[in-house]
């Protein structure tokens, strides 16, 4: 051992004067297993005095005040010309990496800021940034590494233990989460972020609940946190609780007239009259210079407001601004879908071998369809039943699938039965975890498994299949008109695309069942809100279930909703709704041509 330190610290030797970034690497390597090595701890001096001779004052003060402005294009170009040895200060990586991530570069931002840890490894500042720049990525674990090892040099910091806490949050740890948070909050109570972490992080394990209750401590330590306030709304709106939900977002509102997310809320459970209060701070709100993303948020609820004042054909041209706007920004393109619908026949122009196998307990119930075709109630209908437990839209088994595929594509490689063995495994697991252990059924009502329909009668030939189907137009126009917040529904935002996904969806549906005859409960929207009952029951038969009336009650089940039919599905079934598009029928012309709908 002592001959490889001796030769690593030869090497860091050999690159100080030319290298110095990659001399610390080797040394940082060296002090994370002898930390009290005295020569590498004189290497990093040397480096240290050398970038100090070859960075004076005066340039380093000048990257300082370009990096206060963002003026990222022009601390890169004076860095340029810098001699080697300058790259030895941390405080010029530090520099670079900060304003590299305030630009959005943070990619690019995370070399330099773990070189400024690697040469200051004693620097709170250089762990933090690195931390904050790596989280920013979607590199979590790293940013986590980066974030222990700020706590490490500062125990008793609250703000280092929130990231940290936010961190294993976004890795779905949320015990490991919560105690972080706890422990925070134990250095620092008045620290208002930290309960409003905590609360994001309860709210996204589905322990809503719990999420209030921080959110409103949030609030009482900050009473205009306006994000809170937004946040708070949101999971009031997902349980049902639309009253209390409007005041909250009113309330950010009030602090933040501009928040755009809180205005779009707001528009999901406010019914705009014309001469709104709310609706003159959202108009006023307009004249501001607004980011995209901002004026795409404005854009859907001044939508939803014109249409409440019955002004349909501005509603309209402002659904069609939102959607362009939030189309541009996801850099959607139908052929991405084309490619996987014609993958997905290719693959499955032959039903796969089904695994012969017990029958999970609990066993999963697949809802799917169209969005916006009824897959929210018929989960609650179920999920009313005691046996049940409703899941909601698991992202999972696309997860899952989405690689078999990619395989596919590039090799023809059908999937093994130890593909579908290792498929199930991972998602019985998954939803094992969320089922509360007394459940016996686990619904999943994620409406684009449909495409996924081949592997789940192959892994699971002991699901039940309910393919919930909606008159095409109000399919089409129902997506066309909300706000989803998830990337994964590029094809959303242009009604061209929309009914081109459609006819995509439509065909797979027949090929799926030509390929699987009577195994798919096909449940069409509006008979079920005809004979709310007689479908009902014919629902939970085909579930494998014995019927409760409670079934019926389903509006009076407390359980969170993440959908945009949150408060559709918190009162009982109405008729109508499959009509609503006629008030834009003139507008609709080209889409209804497009369906081919007589």
């Amino acid at each position: 051992m002592r001959l490889n330190v001796d030769m690593a610290l030869r090497k860091a030797a050999s690159l100080i004067a030319h290298q110095p970034t990659e001399a610390a690497s080797v040394l940082a390597e060296i002090l994370a297993k002898f930390p009290n090595n005295v020569r590498a701890a004189a290497y990093l001096a040397d480096i240290e005095k050398r970038a100090q001779l070859a960075l004076n004052k005066v340039v380093l003060q000048r990257l300082h005040e370009l990096a206060a402005n963002g003026r990222v294009a022009e601390i890169i170009a004076l860095t340029k010309n810098l001699p080697a040895a300058a790259f030895g200060s941390a405080d010029l990586h530090l520099i670079l990496g900060q304003a590299l991530s305030a630009a959005g570069r943070h990619s690019d931002a995370a070399a330099h800021l773990n070189a400024a840890t690697q040469l200051q490894p004693a620097s709170l500042v250089c762990w933090i940034a690195a931390g904050n720049a790596a989280f920013l990525s979607g590199d979590f674990p790293l940013a986590e590494r980066y974030f222990k090892g700020a706590n490490k040099l500062a125990p008793s910091n609250d703000d280092v233990l929130n990231n940290l806490g936010m961190t294993l949050a976004a890795q779905r740890r949320f015990d490991a989460a919560e105690e972080t948070f706890a422990a925070a909050a134990a250095i620092n109570p008045k620290n208002h972020k930290i309960p409003y972490n905590r609360a994001n992080a309860l709210r996204d394990a589905g322990r809503l609940h719990d999420a209030i209750s921080f959110y409103r401590e949030a609030l009482s330590l900050k009473p205009d946190y306006a994000s809170a306030g937004n946040n708070l709304g949101t999971v009031l709106h997902q349980l049902g609780r639309d009253t209390e939900a409007e005041a909250a977002y009113m309330q950010a509102i009030g602090f933040q007239p501009e928040f755009a997310q809180a205005h779009r809320n707001l528009s999901a459970v406010h019914k705009y009259s014309p001469n709104d209060p709310a609706l003159r701070v959202l108009e006023r709100s307009m004249i501001k210079r607004l980011s995209e993303r901002d004026r795409m948020y404005m854009s859907f609820a001044r939508s939803k407001a014109h249409e409440d004042n019955a002004e349909y054909h501005q509603a309209f041209e402002l659904l069609v601004e939102a959607n362009a706007i939030r189309k541009k920004l996801l850099g959607y393109d139908i052929a991405t879908d084309q490619l996987l619908f014609n993958t997905l026949h290719k693959l499955f122009a032959q039903p796969l071998s089904p695994l012969n196998t017990a029958h999970a307990v609990p066993r999963p119930v697949f809802v799917l369809g169209m969005m916006r075709s009824g897959t929210t109630l018929v989960e609650q209908i179920i999920a009313s039943h005691s046996d049940v437990h409703g899941a909601g839209e698991l992202e999972t088994l696309g997860q899952l699938c989405l690689p078999i595929m990619e395989r596919f594509y590039s090799t023809q490689q059908r999937p093994s039965t130890d593909d579908l063995s290792a498929l199930r495994k991972s998602y019985l697991n998954e939803i094992s975890s969320l089922s509360d252990g007394n459940s016996t059924v686990v619904t999943d009502k994620m409406p684009v498994n449909f495409r996924w329909i081949g592997f789940i009668l192959s892994a699971f030939p002991e699901a039940k299949i309910i393919h919930m189907k909606r008159e095409p137009v109000a399919t089409c126009w129902s997506i066309f008109k909300h706000y989803f917040s998830s990337d994964g529904n590029g094809y959303a935002f242009d009604l061209k695309d929309v009914a081109t996904y459609w006819h995509l969806y439509s065909d797979l549906m027949a090929h799926w069942h030509k390929l699987f005859p009577d195994q798919i409960l096909d449940v069409q929207y509006e008979a079920l809100t005809e004979a709310p009952e007689e479908w009902s029951r014919r629902i939970i038969d085909f579930t494998g279930l014995a019927w409760q009336d409670a079934c019926l009650n389903f509006h009076l089940n407390d359980r969170a909703i993440r959908t945009a039919s949150a408060s559709q599905v918190k009162r009982q079934i109405y008729k109508g709704s499959s009509e609503a598009w006629r008030k834009f029928e003139t507008n609709l012309a080209p889409l209804i041509s497009a369906l081919q709908v007589k």
